[in-house]
């Protein structure tokens, strides 16, 4: 059983910073070179973005398959959830991660898909429309990075019954 417990625990740390990394690069390194430069999102895409989400999905299956079975390990009471504060933090880390599911769907399903389908306007500027979309993505990715930055957090405390 250990081994087993050390592989879901591995892979769930790696599917954490695969999703979190990831939204740390998006959101500190690839959208404020593009940003400013008003890079058409067609390019965006061919840096990365699109790759970038079938990771975040990936990680996000890891992460809910994995997270179920840790939970069983160490909340083997669900009255445990509600009556102790590991209970309360681990609720409160999968809200968390509940909203940044949530924040991931409407970025790669809802905006993304608008933003790389629109037609460039006259002499190849983005619409208005386009622009405010890819304003919407960049304030949900950073939400999202926060968001990420607060399950991190709440995991440590777990880790050391804080």
């Amino acid at each position: 059983m250990l081994i087993l417990d050390v592989a879901v625990h591995w892979l769930h740390l790696l599917a954490a910073f695969t999703w979190v990394g990831g939204l740390i690069f998006v959101n500190v390194v690839l959208t404020p070179a593009v940003q400013p430069k008003g890079i058409p999102p067609q390019f965006v895409r061919l840096m990365g973005m699109e790759r970038f989400r079938a990771f975040a999905w990936g990680s996000i299956i890891i992460l809910v398959i994995t997270g179920v079975y840790n939970a069983f390990q160490t909340v083997p009471d669900i009255a445990d959830l509600t009556t102790s504060s590991y209970g309360l933090t681990l609720l409160l880390k999968v809200t968390a991660v509940a909203l940044m599911v949530g924040i991931t769907a409407v970025n790669s399903i809802v905006l993304r898909a608008k933003i790389t389908q629109a037609p460039a306007g006259p002499g190849g500027t983005p619409p208005v429309e386009m622009q405010t979309m890819g304003k919407r993505l960049v304030i949900l990715s950073r939400l999202n990075l926060g968001l990420g930055l607060l399950v991190l957090l709440l995991a440590t405390l777990l880790k050391f019954g804080l």
